[in-house]
């Protein structure tokens, strides 16, 4: 007996996006980028910049992100700047005192006083 065959869906020309949740989802996606690239175009300009020298416009290669990355300008106690006058909280993403944060109650007094001021 032979294999039950699954159609392409690209072959056939069905979406990717089969499902109005799916569609509704991608639709979302492209607005946020959109949304992201028009408030961030200085970011951008460095990020074209950067690739101009560096692949990717970055030193760490692990750490891309789309559809560009922001650019810092600044920082001051818990606080960053972008290139385009965003402040924003740092969270300490990559950082070792981000594994302490949830469980070590002195520093995350600590930093929930220094953000919350």
């Amino acid at each position: 007996m032979a294999p039950e065959e699954i159609p392409d869906p690209v072959a056939s020309g069905m979406s990717a996006s089969s499902t109005p949740a799916e569609a509704a989802a991608k639709q979302a996606l492209a607005d946020a980028e959109a949304r992201f690239v028009a408030n961030n175009p200085l970011s951008k300009d460095q990020h074209e910049l950067a690739t101009a020298s560096l692949p990717g416009g970055n030193t760490r290669s692990l750490l891309h992100t789309q559809p560009f990355p922001l650019s810092m300008t600044r920082g001051e106690n818990t606080f960053l700047w972008d290139k385009d006058g965003h402040k924003s909280v740092l969270s300490c993403s990559h950082s070792p005192s981000s594994n302490l944060k949830p469980s070590e109650p002195s520093t995350r007094d600590a930093h929930d006083q220094r953000t919350l001021t």
